[in-house]
């Protein structure tokens, strides 16, 4: 008889723990890592590091990446930059910069040189203006592309053009920033004229003058309305439509751009690396919009103190650019 209340009771038990399926259709939670699983709402994992999320097929391996050049060109190292220039005629190129080259593409797969002898140690930057393509990364010439003829400028070809780390074609005019020794100094060129800064050299604005942040980005507002000046641990603004009335503004005290590069557009806000993580900025306020994977951004610093410092809080390596 208690053989048979035994044998029962486990009966019992493996009947309630037997596994059972769950329908999941909604995956929009995502990843988030920052409570404990049993308080996770239905439509979010623990561990979604290297999936997406389809509509059609819930969740599918990531197909991680392809080779885009058909041939490895000799000598190519890391590829620290890269830019899609469109044209007015619907042509695009692929520009990126490896080793000591920016090469071009037209899209299959092909690269051809088009301008060498570039440092190593500086990553380019581009803005398109007026069918063209213009560039520089804080060191070597800053050059114009049309398509067909490369012009490296100097002072024969411009007038008092500066060697710029950062650059965006906004309101007729190309901003440019990132100059040595004058990092907090946004400059600008005259109207719809990009290789002239002004015949006085004065084409230029202070955004807080050395308080010990410098700029490292520039990008046009959410809504297009006026011009955002990264620095390191804030963000500015310059509103207005000419020099005569400009009005620059700090709009977010506290929080500020790394690393130049990570500025993206997404859904009518700017995406960018801080200090804090990966945000997202309106044109008014910062959301952290990394906060529910800080675990994923954490473990960079348990795995490796030095990753940890490049990719999150000094960006050296990417500046560098290997």
């Amino acid at each position: 008889f208690l053989i048979g209340l035994l044998t029962l009771g486990l009966l019992a038990i493996n009947a309630g723990c037997a596994e059972q399926k769950y329908d999941i259709n909604d995956f929009s939670g995502g990843l988030i890592d920052i409570v404990s699983e049993d308080s996770l709402p239905d439509n979010a994992s623990p561990d979604l590091c290297n999936v997406t999320l389809d509509d059609d097929k819930g969740v599918v391996t990531r197909k991680e990446y392809i080779d885009y050049n058909t041939t490895a060109i000799s000598g190519l190292q890391s590829v620290p930059a890269g830019y899609v220039y469109k044209k007015n005629d619907g042509t695009h190129y692929i520009i990126v910069q490896s080793s000591t080259s920016l090469w071009y593409s037209t899209g299959d797969g092909n690269l051809t040189n088009l301008k060498s002898n570039i440092s190593t140690s500086y990553r380019h930057d581009f803005a398109t203006a007026l069918d063209c393509v213009y560039g520089g990364n804080g060191s070597d010439s800053e050059f114009k592309w049309d398509g067909t003829t490369l012009t490296n400028y100097s002072i024969s070809n411009s007038t008092n053009m500066v060697k710029a780390r950062y650059h965006c074609w906004f309101m007729n005019r190309m901003f440019r920033a990132g100059v040595n020794n004058y990092r907090s100094t946004l400059y600008y060129s005259e109207l719809i004229d990009p290789a002239n800064m002004g015949a006085a050299g004065q084409n230029w604005e202070y955004i807080s003058q050395d308080d010990g942040d410098v700029i490292t980005g520039l990008a046009r507002s959410p809504d297009g309305s006026f011009l955002v000046v990264f620095k390191q641990y804030s963000i500015w603004g310059v509103f207005g439509t000419s020099p005569t009335d400009w009005r620059i503004k700090c709009l977010v005290p506290d929080v500020g751009c790394l690393y130049g590069p990570t500025i993206a557009y997404y859904n009518g806000r700017i995406r960018f690396v801080s200090k804090r993580g990966i945000e997202e900025f309106d044109g008014a306020t910062c959301n952290l919009i990394s906060k529910l994977t800080d675990k994923q951004i954490k473990g960079l610093w348990q795995l490796n103190p030095s990753i940890y410092l490049w990719t999150i809080t000094t960006a050296a390596d990417w500046g560098a650019g290997s």
